[in-house]
């Protein structure tokens, strides 16, 4: 037996269309507002009509008692490179009221994590299956350098291979209605495109990125890039901009079915704040002056905020400047200058992400499908540090020849810049690392879950969750069984994810604040880590050490302090934690750190010390 839950926006619908009724509920909100301009105590119109919650279940009683309780719409709203601390509440100074509302009335993980990079993430959100195994073991874009020895190997395919069913194809199949609209960088053709992997309608840029105020290609923004809607080459409009464009084009899809009863899965992949820094003129203007202060300063005040919202400890040190990065005051006055309005863009990105996150939220509620919509949002990897002149100086003598990089045109489809290693040291507040990196400020990501039907509210999640739980969880709410061994023919593998859907029946806080002995591992680029518990295994490629260390991210969250000395049967445990991660997840390790221009993953070897669970022959 089923019974409707209402909640505040479902019932004011309701009673609005209800005919018998419309004159009472007029009443009702007229006399509030009298009420509050005096004294007077009245019952708000909510809960006036409260009273007639009870006349309209029972109308409807008898034909939901025979049915099902519905299947929720999935609404995924995937961020491109923000960091941690971008959002208000996740103590940024960067206003996000609607996401905000988004935590205020849902659950926000502190312990999200993603992997250090792009497509991996995507991948893994989509498939709920390690992207090691579901052919992302690395960027498509280091797999393709001449001398890589993974190309080939399985798990290594530089697309979403066929060993997967992602959840499109899976909801689709179910009688969902999957809509996407944004990046989908698992696939460079159609072929191993949005529409070939269960998305019924689709508008992607196939890339890794790409100019947000015109067609800019990535790697060279005097050439164009490819976009393709459900399949077929598409023309940018005129006036677009990505962040906006996205939103819009997911709407049309998503109004094209409204009323049919059947659900929807939306994947909104918004390519902002990912470099190229663009924005409107106007929305820039709103940040004029807002980074003058510099870093240092911005990323205490951030510190400030989160431990006064209580995600981080008292106690915990963040204000510690990595050795490597220049104080703000030793920057010389023009540089403040140009690394201030990078970061006035930056910003205005991501106020622009949460306006039009907005604009979806209210639709949503206007067509009267908001209250049975979960809504996940979350970034796919940290912050860019943007230190390109050390590996990819071709990207330098292509922007020479198109862009006006002056102080007056930065922000504009005219320039073409990036943030800087000190403010994504300020996005990745209260951690170390960036985008790239198994560190914190690398791989722990912000994310939310929003459901107007569930019990949680406005609850901290403090356990270690991960991007490949999404996919468990929305089948989970979809009512779908896990599709292992076959789907639609195949063998594929079984999702490796757990899902976190039980977290949105509960109402105690405490219920969501424990840690928990899970394991989560990480390889990309060289960089390994291994967290279990509030232990964390690292091993950085650059920093001239060699070996693995051994961080409590309960004491030490900024990773600063060793202790795979002095807790040697810790460090154990975890490297067996980890050679069991790698043997199980297909992961091929490379040896060490390049020199020279190159990207860095063009020096990938096989590691002969690799766990011998973990050691593979050579494809070729």
């Amino acid at each position: 037996m089923s019974r409707r839950v209402w909640t505040r926006s479902s019932l004011e619908h309701a009673l609005k269309n209800h005919r018998h009724i419309q004159h009472m509920f007029q009443i009702a909100s007229r006399t509030a507002q009298t009420a509050q301009a005096g004294t007077l105590r009245v019952i708000k119109p909510f809960g006036l009509i409260l009273a007639f919650a009870s006349f309209l279940t029972g109308c409807e009683r008898e034909s939901s008692d025979r049915s099902e309780p519905e299947r929720p719409n999935i609404l995924i709203i995937l961020a491109d490179d923000l960091g941690y601390s971008d959002l208000e509440p996740f103590g940024g100074e960067i206003k996000t009221p609607n996401i905000s509302a988004l935590a205020r009335d849902g659950i926000l993980f502190t312990d999200f994590y993603a992997s250090p990079s792009c497509s991996p993430t995507r991948a893994m959100l989509l498939s709920g299956v390690d992207n090691h195994v579901a052919g992302l073991g690395n960027m498509a874009e280091m797999i393709a350098l001449d001398g890589d020895p993974r190309r080939g190997s399985p798990g290594y395919e530089g697309f979403l291979n066929q060993n997967v069913a992602s959840i499109s194809e899976i909801l689709r199949a179910n009688g969902y209605h999957t809509y996407m609209a944004g990046k989908w960088h698992l696939g460079f053709d159609a072929e191993h495109g949005p529409k070939a992997r269960g998305f019924e309608r689709s508008y992607a840029l196939l890339r890794g990125g790409a100019g947000h105020l015109g067609n800019q290609s990535l790697n060279d923004p005097r050439k164009a890039t490819a976009y393709l809607e459900d399949g077929t080459r598409a023309t940018l409009p005129a006036n677009f901009y990505s962040t906006r464009f996205y939103t819009e084009k997911l709407i049309e899809y998503i109004d094209a079915n409204v009323g049919d009863d059947k659900p929807f899965f939306a994947y909104l992949a918004y390519t902002a704040p990912h470099w190229p820094l663009q924005a409107p003129k106007s929305s820039i203007a709103r940040f004029a002056g807002k980074y003058d202060a510099g870093y240092d300063v911005i990323r205490a005040q951030r510190v400030k905020r989160m431990r006064r919202l209580g995600l981080i400890d008292l106690m915990h040190d963040a204000s510690a400047r990595p050795g490597s990065l220049a104080s703000w005051e030793s920057l010389s006055a023009d540089e403040k200058t140009r690394q201030a309005q990078f970061m006035e863009v930056y910003a205005a990105m991501i106020a622009d992400i949460d306006r039009y996150v907005g604009d979806i939220i209210s639709h949503l509620k206007k067509i009267g499908e908001y209250d049975n919509t979960v809504i996940i949002f979350l970034s796919d990897n940290g912050p860019e540090a943007g230190m390109f002149e050390t590996y990819w100086p071709e990207l330098f003598s292509s922007i020479a020849g198109c862009c006006d990089q002056s102080y007056d045109t930065i922000g504009s489809a005219k320039s073409y810049v990036w943030n800087t290693p000190g403010w994504a040291w300020v996005s990745a507040t209260p951690f170390s690392g960036a985008k790239g990196q198994t560190r914190e400020g690398g791989v722990r990501v912000p994310a939310i879950i929003h459901y107007s039907r569930s019990a949680a509210e406005g609850f901290y999640a403090r356990r270690p969750v991960s991007v490949l739980d999404i996919a468990p969880t929305v089948l989970e709410l979809a009512k779908i069984a896990r599709p292992t061994p076959e789907f639609d023919g195949r063998k594929v593998a079984a999702l490796s994810g757990q899902s976190f859907a039980h977290l949105l029946a509960e109402s105690d806080v405490a219920v969501k604040s424990n840690n928990t002995g899970r394991c989560i591992g990480w390889e990309l680029m060289g960089w390994r880590a291994l967290r279990c518990g509030y232990w964390k295994l690292l091993w950085d490629p650059y920093d001239g050490a060699d070996g693995w260390r051994l961080f409590n991210l309960k004491a030490d969250p900024n990773e600063a302090f060793d202790l795979s000395e002095v807790r040697p049967q810790e460090l154990a445990n975890m490297l067996d934690g980890w050679e069991t991660y790698a043997a199980q997840n297909n992961v091929v390790l490379w040896k060490e750190a390049p020199s020279g221009t190159q990207l860095p993953d063009d020096a990938q070897a096989w590691d002969e010390s690799a766990p011998p669970r973990a050691r593979r022959q050579k494809p070729r």
